[in-house]
This record gives C-alpha cells, sequence and structure tokens, in this order.
C-alpha cells in the first residue's frame, strides 16, 4: 500500500504459498490465483509442518492457508508462520465456520478468514486486497461480510468473510 493507503499494482508479483490436505483444491487456488498477473504461487503445502518449511524456503509474500490438516494443523502452525515472516499476509481459508474459528485464528495471527465455499473469484479478490493489490477488494458477500475492526501495518486489514448466503428452502 501507498502511504496515503490507497492499493499499488506491484512491479513484481505477489509470491503466495497455498497450504492444504486436498490436492484438488490446492490446485485450484493456484489457477485461481494465478489467473491475475500480479500475484504467482510459488509453492504448495499439506499440512502445517510442511507450510513452515516452505515459508522459511520461500519467504513469499502471501500465504493461503487451512485449519483442518494432518500432521500439523493450521491453528499450531500460524503463530510460528507469523514469526518466520511478520510482514507476510496470511489468509485462513477453512471449512470451519466464521464464527467458530475466525477470531481465534486472528488472535493467532491470520490477517484474514475466508470461510470455504465462496467462489474463487471472491478469494482472489479478497486476498489482493490484503495483500494491498489495486483492483483487489473484500467482496461483500451478501452482506455476511465481518470486519474485525483491526488495524495494522502491513497488512492494513484483519477480516472475516463467511460464504455467500442460500436464499430459497433448505433442500
Amino acid at each position: 500500500r501507498q502511504s496515503n493507503g490507497e492499493a499499488v499494482t506491484p512491479a513484481v508479483p505477489i509470491r503466495a504459498i497455498v497450504v492444504d490436505d486436498t490436492a484438488d483444491l490446492r490446485g485450484l487456488l493456484r489457477m485461481a490465483l494465478e489467473s491475475t498477473p500480479d500475484i504467482r504461487v510459488v509453492g504448495e503445502a499439506a499440512d502445517g509442518a510442511e507450510g513452515i518449511e516452505l515459508v522459511r524456503n520461500t519467504r513469499p509474500d502471501l500465504i493461503l492457508l487451512d485449519l483442518a490438516m494432518p500432521v500439523m494443523d493450521g491453528m499450531t502452525a500460524l503463530p510460528e508462520l507469523r514469526r518466520v515472516v511478520p510482514k507476510s499476509a496470511i489468509v485462513v481459508l477453512s471449512g470451519f465456520g466464521a464464527d467458530v474459528m475466525a477470531d481465534k485464528a486472528i488472535a493467532a495471527g491470520a490477517n484474514g478468514y475466508l470461510q470455504k465455499g465462496i467462489t474463487p473469484r471472491a478469494i482472489v479478490d479478497y486476498v489482493r486486497s490484503v495483500a494491498g493489490i489495486a483492483g483487489g477488494f473484500p467482496p461483500n458477500l451478501d452482506g455476511n461480510r465481518v470486519d474485525t475492526g483491526f488495524t495494522a501495518s502491513p497488512p492494513a486489514a484483519r477480516q472475516v468473510v463467511p460464504p455467500p448466503s442460500r436464499s430459497g428452502p433448505a433442500t
């Protein structure tokens, strides 16, 4: 971000890693993130321990982190990730409801929380916003965006985004 708080388009792409135990989801997230010229995925990990090692070796600008994983879960990995890369943006993408885990994840060092079930485009827009990239914005998903009110630099905000609400009768 510029000193006036405006997002900028980086001259060098934001370096990101994806930490999730589901290989297909990691691949989908990689494709979604790399669909923009300003994000490059530099690695993937299947659990928190692999994620910490990958972060030590790659020093990414952005970490997309699942919480429920074998070996070491994301919640256990979060404080160490924050220690290793204190200025990197860490966004949790989890199947746990935001009402259950978001505050804990943010207290442990996450900059944002996305509940699985939102579109890949919304994920990209959100992580671009957290990373301070021009054109990124926290999606307002049917009014379900929850801003935690935390402000720090960098990144500028810690936010929680649950999936869009479903309207109509349950099936």
